[in-house]
């Protein structure tokens, strides 16, 4: 058996001294990774351990920042501690914020609150799910008086609408905001026929839930009113308007137009326009016999008996009564000066 010396082999001299005192073998040494856990050193018996292992260092990247732990040493004696893993830092974000309704959070899933037009402004209303959305508040309802077109009063006394085309009454109209008219029933009423059935008390008026019997008093009373300052004469006529009362004859019964054109064509004209209220006033100074004022749809007679005399002014409006007046030259021509309309004319008869 063969024994170490410090000389040598025995019995073999060829082997060099270097080896007589063999170090500890080889020890593997792994390659670092990204452990940052440090492993205890291994000390096998009858060896000298060995230098540490590597010590991973990673370096720093932008934008991700180390979280210092104060007093964290390594667990390897004698060296630094370990730098910990990298921290997450998520860089700050600009994000919307939406405005609350009264102060409160909506609900996790619900709309947004929203602006509805029609309502006040820099005011919400909060949307939730499965709901309609709110309505703006309603405009208050103003109450609208609707006249009845029939009468149940008037339905219930054996009455019947009259003919639609027959202007009953014309103030009543205006007095009464174009009432319905009805006739006991029976042979329907004409115009020519209207009067006589007003004198028998055959037309009413629905004023309201009421009807009223059609009286000729009533129609005066109302003409009057319109017309003070003039004496009426006669009762209600149907039989004539203003412009065949003027004229003294009927155009085409009595239609406006065609009375105008009759007049311009078969009458001299005196004005085809207002004139000045002092050139009027001395015109009728020099005026002799009958004249026609056109006024609008409305029409005067003028009689004048001698230059410089009285003049008489005398209108009928509708079915209205005659209503005239006997005046100076001046008064007349401020009567016809106060017709303010774009259509005046002034014509002679010839």
């Amino acid at each position: 058996m063969n024994r170490l010396d410090g000389r040598g082999v025995k019995g073999n001299p060829s082997i060099s001294s270097s080896v007589r005192k063999a170090g500890p073998p080889p020890v593997y040494r792994p390659q670092a990774t990204g452990m940052t856990a440090q492993p205890s050193p291994v000390s096998l018996p009858g060896r000298v351990p060995g230098p540490p292992p590597p010590v991973y260092r990673p370096q720093p990247q932008a934008g991700v920042q180390r979280a210092a732990v104060p007093g964290a040493t390594n667990r390897m004696s004698g060296r630094a501690p370990a730098m910990p893993p990298p921290v997450y830092r998520p860089q700050p974000q600009t994000v919307l914020q939406r405005a609350k309704a009264g102060g409160a959070s909506p609900l996790p899933g619900n709309h947004p609150p929203a602006y509805r037009p029609g309502i006040p402004p820099m005011t919400v209303q909060p949307r939730f799910r499965g709901s309609a959305p709110l309505n703006p508040p309603a405009a208050p309802n103003v109450a609208r008086r609707v006249f009845p077109r029939v009468i149940q009063r008037c339905k219930t006394t054996d009455l019947e609408p009259v003919n639609a085309e027959i202007s009953v009454s014309a103030v009543l109209d205006n007095k009464h905001g174009n009432p319905d008219y009805y006739q006991t029933k029976g042979t329907n009423v004409t115009l020519k026929t209207l009067s006589k059935a007003i004198d028998e008390g055959k037309i009413y008026y629905a004023s309201g839930e009421d009807c009223t019997r059609v009286t000729k008093e009533a129609i005066n009373e109302l003409w009057d009113q319109k017309y003070s300052g003039f004496t009426s004469s006669g009762a209600p006529d149907w039989g004539s308007n203003c412009a065949e009362y003027a004229i003294g004859t009927s155009v085409e019964d009595g239609d406006i137009g065609a009375s105008k054109t009759h007049l311009s064509t078969h009458w001299t004209k005196v004005f085809e326009s207002k004139p000045e209220l002092s050139e009027l006033e001395r015109t009728f100074a020099e005026m002799q016999g009958t004249y026609v004022c056109s006024v609008g749809s409305h029409f005067l007679r003028v009689e004048i008996a001698s230059k410089g005399g009285t003049v008489k002014a005398s209108q009928k409006d509708a079915e209205s009564a005659v209503y005239s007046k006997t005046v100076t030259g001046n008064e007349a021509a401020r009567l016809l000066a106060s017709y303010d309309t774009f259509w005046w004319a002034l014509y002679k008869k010839p």
